[in-house]
């Protein structure tokens, strides 16, 4: 039986068809163009159009027997009718960072919904995006909510729902009772019949008669929930189980790890915790990662390739870069914070930014880590995303953990976390933890870089402060 995997990300349409008895057997990825998608939203319409055609080139050929879908967290979308009337607003929108400080201001309020949904008042969870757009739009209570993967969701199967791991990236939802929390809603302006049905792990709907044609498969199969691509790395990986953390450093960048049961605010300490499927994922995500990079290729970069770039980099005297082109989420949860390089001399060349830029993306995500390993036994670290292009900022991240990487044989971990949900829909596995991971390989890190990085992230800290 083959699952055929829908995966809006944050930068592209991917699609992957995978067998259970065969592996991949096939993978589509198209990147969004300047017409779809700009840094912080994207059009709705064109993201699912894109989404359709690449999902119909993957499964020419194939027998398809489910559909799985994949998105991201913390996207927003209004719409009427299931007709998107708003761009999608992403995680990385920072309109509400007003809205945010508001409440954060508040000390008794922001810890009561902290305490409440694991979501810190910032600006990327919807709650605040809401109560942004309240203050700019007339009667939002007109208005349906959705976020980009509910929206390809409803138009696929004509079903409004939403996993509770999509809904609990959403700041509307209580944590312990897995349901949207009725202050919360009172607090954001809306009701209740303005949100899609929250739905467990557990249930899938038919694929109808309308997209099936589209894809070119067939009319009734059943089609999962969406789930976070964040959640599904986790699960693509091998890493659903506690004691392993996996670091993605893509776009953004974020470290996650199950846990068993849901943690205090105490003990979380600035920390998000979402609802996984039957568990709980905790971690840390920043706002800086490949698109910082993709910022200094464009400009800065000399028209150098991001394979010559990396050729640039050295480990000597560079300046100090702080990540916070796009705002800061962890750890300090402040989206008008700003980046940028500092100690820069006139002996500092191209090469020097550069390996302080990628140095610096990384002492972000290491900040969080410092915070993680505090609440969490942390015995293996699994590394993917864009990073994985690129040998020396693999090598340099193991050099500033001071333990060795390990990467899997895949580039799409997160469509084969979704993989895993399809053949659960078909009951082709019991049990989620049964589905076969790939191979691993390992980045050895560095005794001897240990100093030097251990000089430089102080470096880092003193300008961060």
């Amino acid at each position: 039986m083959n699952v055929l995997v829908l995966e809006a990300s944050t930068s592209a349409a991917k699609a992957m068809v995978y067998s259970k008895s065969s592996g991949v057997l096939r993978v589509e990825v198209s990147p969004y163009s300047e017409a779809i998608s700009t840094s912080d939203t994207h059009d709705a319409q064109g993201v699912f159009k894109l989404l359709m055609e690449v999902g119909c080139k993957a499964s020419s050929g194939f027998d398809i027997s489910s559909v799985a879908i994949v998105g991201t967290w913390h996207s927003l979308l209004l719409c009427r009718n299931n007709q998107p009337k708003t761009p999608v607003y992403t995680w990385a929108y920072t309109g509400a960072a007003d809205a945010a400080q508001k409440i954060h201001s508040d000390s008794g309020l922001s810890r009561r919904l902290y305490e409440k949904t694991g979501c810190m008042p910032h600006a990327s969870y919807p709650f605040y995006k809401l109560i942004y757009l309240k203050e700019q739009i007339q009667n939002i209570d007109d208005y349906d909510i959705f976020g980009l993967g509910e929206y390809i969701f409803t138009k696929i199967t004509d079903v409004r729902g939403v996993s509770l791991n999509m809904a609990s990236g959403t700041g509307l939802m209580n944590k312990k009772s897995l349901d949207w929390d009725d202050e919360i809603l009172e607090l954001a302006g809306i009701s209740r019949n303005q949100l899609p049905s929250l739905f467990s792990h557990n249930h899938h709907f038919p694929l109808n008669k309308t997209y099936a044609n589209v894809l070119g498969i067939s009319v009734g199969i059943p089609v999962t929930l969406p789930y976070a691509d964040g959640c599904m790395n986790q699960l693509g990986v091998g890493a659903f189980r506690p004691g392993v953390m996996t670091m993605s450093i893509g776009t953004s960048c974020a470290i996650r790890c199950i846990t068993d049961s849901p943690l205090s605010a105490d003990k979380l300490n600035g920390l998000w915790e979402y609802y996984a499927l039957d568990n709980w994922i905790i971690g840390a995500a920043t706002s800086g990662g490949t698109n910082c990079v993709d910022w200094f290729q464009k400009t800065m970069g000399n028209g150098l390739s991001l394979k010559e770039l990396d050729n640039t980099v050295h480990a000597e005297d560079i300046p100090v870069f702080l990540p916070f082109l796009y705002g800061e989420r962890c750890p300090g949860w402040d989206a008008s914070r700003r980046g940028g390089f500092l100690n820069l001399s006139s002996s500092h060349d191209a090469g020097s930014m550069y390996s302080a830029l990628l140095e610096g993306i990384l002492f972000n995500v290491f900040q969080c880590y410092e915070q993680l390993r505090q609440t969490m036994v942390i015995s293996k670290i699994n590394l993917s995303g864009g990073i994985l292009y690129s040998p020396v900022w693999k090598q340099m991240a193991a050099d500033i953990w001071g333990q060795d990487m390990y990467v899997p044989d895949t580039e799409q971990a997160s469509m084969l976390g979704g993989a895993c949900m399809g053949l659960h829909a078909l009951k082709q596995i019991d049990s989620l933890t049964d589905f076969v991971q790939p191979e691993y390989l390992s980045v050895k890190y560095r005794p001897k870089m240990q100093d030097y990085y251990k000089n430089q992230f102080q470096k880092y800290l003193n300008a961060y402060k």
